[in-house]
């Protein structure tokens, strides 16, 4: 009975995911080939070694690579239960049966009696305690390592971040390629056998120090493209109460040194960021690296500039950091998106630590009362020099309205213009064309609806690539010709994002969404908002027009914090006598007017607008009027372009002589709407 049983039991618990499941042994594990990887059951372990699998006589086999225990299915309950096979056989099969749903045979083998209550599984063994790699070979490590400088690899991928060459010296020591073999210097992964660092090209090490100053760790940084993390700690040794340290932090925590101000930083980019470019100490957390002993050997009424990154993990650092040093330290936050090393790349990474930094507590607050900050002429200009004179051009969104562009400069880094215009002028157009010509240049855009869904949008940017006829479009009269130009547009679309639903939503849940997208989607440089009087905020406002001002600001706050492009679509109101509408013809309120980067009004003429006699808009032609630029040339007219065969609008290049005499007859771009008083009265302002 017992052997039949037996094979019977076997046979039936051929599932080695669900015999995990019952004898709770999923967490941690892994699919593996013909079945799953669990930490083993008979040894304390924090990586799965323990295979779980079907054998070739269909039976399931357990077997672990680090302490050889081996058992079949009724082995791993016996082992589970604190059972003997060879005693307890009989207890064991019982619980088999159960697990694999035989509840008969399990009668049958109780001899009829009642089921008794099943004993929990035990516990899992405790993972063994991790210790910081032995400082003997940690030595060997480091005293093979050599300047960075000196290594091609690793310098390649230092410049491409920024970092000069010169600088790194030893903050950041290469391992060569035939450096020594550390156990612990070696990554597994998914692999079958774990590679040693210079295999996986994770040749740049930097010091962890513990709080007393103390190099205890190294952190590996890859050098070389791979799939691979980007950074790793020692395999199977402690890492967390670590942070990185330059000289002068160091000598800190070792209580050599009383500095003034601190950086404190996230991950090994920023940390080498700061660390190569001021003399003040730096440290770089990373997760679990900031502990109470860490606080404490920070001076009273040190200043602390806080410069992690702006996001979930970031702010979970930073009050780490404020909590532990309450208020015994002024301590400022970096604000803005990007991290330290984005800055330097960009150009924009301040001299001054503290520089674009809020104050985060009460000693912070209390000490910029105390201490106002005073710029100098040199600290004034020198920013704006530096940023003038830079080699990369200034990121901005272009219309494909040269004309537009020439007179605004195009939308620019952190801007939000607002286009007012007329019903049916062609907002979503010209949305969709805006969108299209920054997909086409290799970036990404974003049309944000309040109003229209997908395939509104869909068939607009279909319509102005395809260039098929409208009319045929819409009554479903396509020739073949047409059907070949729109599968082609098909084929060739790209996989970027483009549309937001924001129908329904209030403006505070779109401006979170939008922050999440951007933050997920760093190539997007352009946001479009379609369009501004369809939001509704979920606040309480007093009026409508208090409620449309909070949306304006909140819908800007994510393109700014973000560094990106925008632009809000609005509705106007036609006003008596006047020919064409500005800025106070926005609807319901002003007020977002008076926050917008740029401010044009689309709208279409029923009768020329002359100047001198001359016609710099033509009766019926579609245009823009610059009514706002902070930058740039206002009180302009631009004709626009517009393909009624298509219905959408055209791009405009500039004329091959954008200076010849007769420029302002050609586009009238620079035409003044009203340069003063005489020539205001030369307008016909009345239809």
């Amino acid at each position: 009975m017992s052997s039949e049983a037996a094979q019977e039991v076997r046979a039936a618990l051929v599932d080695p995911e669900r015999l995990c499941r019952e004898l709770g042994l999923l967490k941690g594990a892994e699919r593996a080939a013909g079945g799953i990887q669990i930490l083993c059951p008979n040894h304390g372990e924090r990586t799965p070694s323990c295979l779980v699998s079907v054998r070739p006589d269909r039976t399931v086999g357990v077997k672990c690579f680090a302490c050889d225990f081996a058992v079949d299915a009724l082995g791993l309950i016996a082992h589970m239960h604190n059972l003997d096979t060879r005693s307890d056989f009989k207890r064991v099969l019982e619980i088999g049966a159960e697990m694999a749903g035989l509840h008969q045979l399990a009668d049958e083998i109780r001899d009829g009696k009642p089921r008794g209550e099943r004993p929990k599984p035990r516990p899992m063994p405790a993972p063994p305690t991790r210790e910081y790699p032995p400082s003997d070979e940690l030595d060997a490590l480091l005293g093979a390592c050599r300047e960075a400088e000196h290594d091609v690899e690793c310098m390649a991928m230092l410049e491409s971040r920024g970092f000069l060459r010169g600088r790194v010296s030893w903050h950041a020591p290469a391992l060569p390629k035939d450096g020594p073999a550390i156990p612990w210097a070696r990554y597994r992964g998914k692999a079958e056998a774990a590679q040693p660092w210079t295999a996986t090209g994770h040749r740049l090490m930097v010091r962890m120090y513990d709080a007393t100053g103390t190099v205890r760790s190294v952190r590996a940084w890859r050098v070389v493209e791979g799939e691979s993390p980007k950074r790793l700690p020692p395999a199977g040794c402690k890492s967390s109460e670590l942070v990185m340290c330059n000289g002068p932090a160091r000598d800190m925590l070792r209580r050599d040194l009383r500095p003034k101000e601190l950086i404190i930083v996230e991950g090994e980019p920023d940390w080498l960021t700061w660390t190569t470019r001021t003399d003040l100490p730096v440290l770089g957390l990373v997760s679990g690296s900031w502990t109470k002993a860490f606080a404490e050997a920070v001076p009273v009424g040190c200043k602390v500039a806080l410069r992690t990154h702006n996001d979930e993990a970031g702010d979970k650092y930073a009050r780490q950091v404020a909590d532990s040093l309450a208020n015994r330290c002024p301590i400022w936050r970096s604000a803005g998106r990007g991290d330290e090393n984005d800055r330097l790349l960009a150009g924009k990474l301040p001299e001054n630590p503290f520089r674009g930094c809020d104050p985060m507590n009460q000693a912070a607050r209390d000490h910029e009362d105390q201490n106002p900050i005073v710029l100098t002429v040199r600290e004034v200009l020198k920013e704006c020099a530096e940023e003038a004179i830079a080699s990369k051009p200034r990121v901005t969104v272009n219309t494909g309205v040269w004309a537009l562009d020439d007179a605004t400069g195009g939308i620019g880094e952190g801007d939000v213009w607002l286009l007012g215009a007329e019903t049916n002028w062609g907002k979503s157009c010209f949305a969709v064309m805006l969108a299209d010509i920054t997909i086409r240049r290799g970036y990404g855009a974003l049309i944000v609806s309040t109003e229209d869904g997908p395939k509104r949008y869909g068939n607009k940017l279909l319509l102005r690539r395809s260039r098929v006829n409208a009319k045929r479009f819409r009554l479903g009269k396509l020739t073949s010709e047409d059907m070949g130009k729109i599968d082609a547009v098909v084929r060739a679309a790209e996989a970027k994002p483009v549309y937001l639903d924001a129908r329904g939503k209030s403006s505070e849940v779109t401006a979170r969404q939008v922050d999440r997208v951007l933050t997920q989607h760093p190539n997007i440089r352009l946001v479009v908002y379609d369009y501004a009087q369809e939001f509704r905020s979920s606040a309480r406002h007093q009026d409508r027009k208090n409620e449309l001002a909070a949306i304006g600001k909140m819908l800007r706050a994510p393109v700014q914090l973000h560094g990106r492009c925008g632009i809000i679509m609005s509705q106007i109101t036609k006003q008596e006598g006047k020919t064409w509408p500005d800025k106070d013809s926005i609807r319901d309120c002003r007020d977002l007017s008076n926050a917008a980067d740029a401010i044009m009004m689309g709208f279409t003429p029923l009768k020329n607008i002359e100047r001198n006699g001359d016609v710099i808009v033509a009766a019926g032609q579609k245009s823009i009027f610059i009514d706002k630029v902070k930058e740039g040339d206002k009180g302009f007219f631009v004709p626009m372009d517009w393909d009624d065969e298509s219905k959408c609008f055209n791009e405009t290049k500039p004329p091959e002589d954008p200076w010849h005499n007769d420029f302002d007859n050609m586009h009238d771009v620079k035409q003044r709407a009203a340069a003063d008083t005489d020539d205001a009265d030369d307008f016909d302002r009345s239809l």
